[in-house]
């Protein structure tokens, strides 16, 4: 087997997606461009990209059209990544792994900021529309490390916490509410073999370890997910039978399904359903019961990929277990 000698990591801060890998034996990458890697390996994580703009000095932003969110890429990566607007009226800092020796900024030909490292890997931040965050790791070769640590600077109180189960990670502030997750991490190699890949939390530290070597086809591509907005719009309409709320629910939000985490898209479902409730009229909210809630939690876990989440206020509250078994609307 010829060995490519390009490695992609990614430690996405907002599911099932799709990869599309290489072919197993492809020639060795001798392309510079970590955007090249990122769309032979993983064409999907450039997808859904919010646009960058620069300021014409130090750092490039991409923002939501409403001005809820946005994140800021600075020209030194040692300046780290400002997001602002994932937690409330606070920014989240992340400080990149190993920046002493990266270079500054660069623009990909596929329009996206990478940073160089010179220890064998390159950091490419990747905004999405939703106002999720992945932040993609080029590895260049097998010696490349193995463990990529992001430093959080989160509000103070708030805590991260590893689901031994998934795999994924949550952010809870200071009462003990969800604020954002981390998708559990996965890894895969050109060949389509899964590679082991967890997280550890030390604090505020996030760390993906990534257990490549040698022997794997390169490049391997891990992504782990971090956002917070579950909800991208949603309107009602009325029926004979009554009001029916139809929702859009965000990228990150269909990415945490029953099938990709089963231990934490519960409590995604019930943040998104917090997260629905808020952006709705008192006489609105004074419908939604818990039949809508176990419709809504059902199709976080069991029907992510329907085009519309459909809530429909005259369904019986036969409690969760039955809702599923209904398929999300008894």
């Amino acid at each position: 087997m010829r060995i490519a000698t390009t490695t992609v990591v990614a430690m996405s801060l907002i599911g099932s997606m799709s990869i599309a890998t290489p072919a197993a034996g492809a020639e060795p990458s001798t392309d510079k461009d970590p955007a090249s890697a990122i769309t032979s390996a993983a064409p999907e994580t450039l997808s859904n990209l919010a646009p960058l703009e620069s300021d014409g000095s130090t750092e490039v932003n991409a923002s939501s059209p409403s001005g809820d969110w946005e994140v800021s890429l600075p020209q030194h990566p040692e300046s780290g990544i400002t997001v602002a607007g994932l937690v409330d009226n606070h920014n989240v800092e992340i400080a990149l792994p190993d920046v002493s020796s990266s270079d500054d900024s660069v623009l990909s030909s596929a329009n996206v900021i990478s940073y160089d490292n010179a220890n064998s890997f390159s950091t490419t931040p990747l905004p999405k529309d939703d106002g999720s965050l992945q932040i993609i790791t080029t590895i260049k070769s097998a010696d490349a490390p193995r463990k990529f640590s992001y430093q959080l600077g989160l509000p103070v109180g708030m805590s991260l916490h590893v689901d031994s189960e998934s795999g994924s990670v949550t952010a809870l502030d200071a009462s003990g509410s969800f604020a954002f997750g981390i998708a559990a991490p996965w890894a895969i190699d050109a060949a389509g073999s899964e590679i082991p890949t967890h997280y550890e939390v030390d604090g505020m530290t996030l760390t993906q370890i990534v257990e490549h070597d040698r022997a794997d086809a390169f490049p391997i591509v891990a992504d782990p997910w971090m956002g917070a907005a579950l909800v991208a719009s949603s309107n009602w309409t009325k029926h004979a039978q009554g009001w029916r709320l139809n929702v859009q629910p965000t990228t990150w939000a269909r990415a945490n399904n029953a099938a990709v985490a089963p231990a934490f898209y519960t409590e995604v479902g019930r943040a998104g359903w917090t997260e629905l409730r808020g952006k709705q009229s008192a006489a609105k909210r004074a419908i939604m019961g818990n039949g809508m809630k176990d419709q809504w939690v059902c199709h976080q876990g069991f029907a992510p990929h329907d085009a519309t989440w459909n809530l429909e206020s005259w369904s019986p509250n036969v409690g969760f277990i039955r809702t599923v078994a209904a398929r999300c609307n008894p």
